[in-house]
């Protein structure tokens, strides 16, 4: 192949022509910054979730305390 002869890559032989094909867009990776940012999106969710939890606990220990205090005669 010489210069002057086109080049055949990026393209394709369609009936005797050499046809431009189109490049697909090759989808990128997260960067870092989004791994990161989903990566502390997702430990606040467990954080929330684990608070809900706690309230939940102190509640129910609260309304422990309070049967005991009133002699256990309370179901809880």
């Amino acid at each position: 192949m010489t210069d002057d002869e086109p080049s055949p890559l990026g393209k394709r032989y369609v009936n005797g022509v050499w046809e431009e094909v189109e490049k697909e867009e090759i989808p990128q990776p997260p960067s870092d910054s989004e791994i990161i940012m989903q990566s502390i999106t997702e430990l606040e969710l467990q954080n929330f979730e684990a608070q809900q939890e706690r309230q939940i606990l102190a509640q129910q220990m609260a309304d422990l305390e309070l049967a005991m205090l009133e002699g256990g005669n309370a179901n809880v």
